[in-house]
C-alpha cells in the first residue's frame, strides 16, 4: 500500500485528508512505491521514467493552481475541494491523450506519492 501505517505524520496527515475527502487507500505501482526520490529515480529509466515524472509534474501543476491555491487557502468546502479535485485535476488528466491513457487511479496514486513526498500538501497555510 501507498500509505503506511507508521508514526510518520506527514503520512497520517495525508492518509486522513484522503479519506476525508472520498478516497482510500489504493495499491501504487512499483515506480511510485519507494518514498526516497533517489531510490524512484533508479528504479526506471528512460522513456518510462520520463512519462512518470510528466505525470507527477502534471498532477502536482493542476493541484497548485486549480486546488490548492484557489480552493484550501481560501478555506473552501471539503466537498468543494473534492469536486475541484475531480474537475480540474482528475478529469482533465484521464481525458488528455498528451500523457496516454491515465486511470483515475493513477492520478490518485500520483497525488498520494506527491503529498508523501511532501510536494504538495492539503492544509490551510
Amino acid at each position: 500500500m501507498f500509505l503506511r501505517s507508521s508514526s510518520n505524520v506527514k503520512t497520517s496527515m495525508a492518509r486522513s485528508t484522503t479519506r476525508r475527502l472520498g478516497f482510500d487507500a489504493i495499491e501504487v505501482s512499483p515506480l511510485w512505491q519507494n518514498t526516497k526520490s533517489k531510490e524512484r529515480n533508479k528504479s526506471a529509466t528512460g522513456p518510462a521514467k520520463t512519462r512518470h515524472d510528466t505525470i507527477l509534474s502534471a498532477v502536482e501543476q493542476r493541484f497548485l493552481t486549480h486546488v490548492y491555491g484557489p480552493k484550501i487557502c481560501a478555506g473552501a468546502t471539503e466537498s468543494e475541494i473534492a469536486v475541484a479535485l475531480q474537475e480540474h485535476v482528475i478529469d482533465p488528466l484521464c481525458a488528455s491523450s498528451e500523457h496516454g491513457k491515465l486511470s483515475n487511479s493513477t492520478i490518485l496514486q500520483a497525488l498520494y506519492y506527491l503529498t508523501e513526498q511532501c510536494h504538495i500538501q492539503w492544509d490551510k497555510p
